[in-house]
């Protein structure tokens, strides 16, 4: 007789709806790093193309509660200058596409010296 080990998920089967949304989220993530398209967008073609189950419709995030990662930083240092100088190139990147640069949310493990860009950019 087989015991379960307490944190141990692997023998546990997903359901038909997690599987129907994590293809989806991998279809929508595929698509929003290699096109140009806004991101509400490709979730919404990629939603009316996923025909989900009812339970899966009622499960997934709707675009404008889903969260994207778009940007991912990796720095030498954690000064000051550093952060404002990756808030002024994301700005630049964001001229040259035709964007605003307005991020509704901003994820990070807290550092003292990203406090002060962040007060300047919002």
């Amino acid at each position: 007789m087989s015991q379960a080990r307490k944190g141990d998920h692997s023998s546990h089967l997903s359901s038909p709806e997690h599987i129907e949304i994590l293809n989806f989220k991998a279809n929508v993530k595929g698509r929003v790093t290699t096109e140009a398209t806004p991101i509400a967008r490709i979730f919404d073609e990629e939603l009316a193309k996923a025909q989900l189950s009812q339970t899966a419709l009622c499960i997934v995030p709707s675009a404008q509660d889903a969260s994207f990662p778009c940007v991912f930083v990796l720095l030498t240092g954690r000064s000051n200058t550093m952060y404002k100088d990756v808030f002024k190139q994301l700005e630049e990147e964001a001229k040259r596409l035709q964007m605003n640069f307005l991020p509704d949310q901003i994820t990070t493990d807290f550092e003292k010296a990203l406090v002060k860009p962040l007060q300047t950019q919002v």
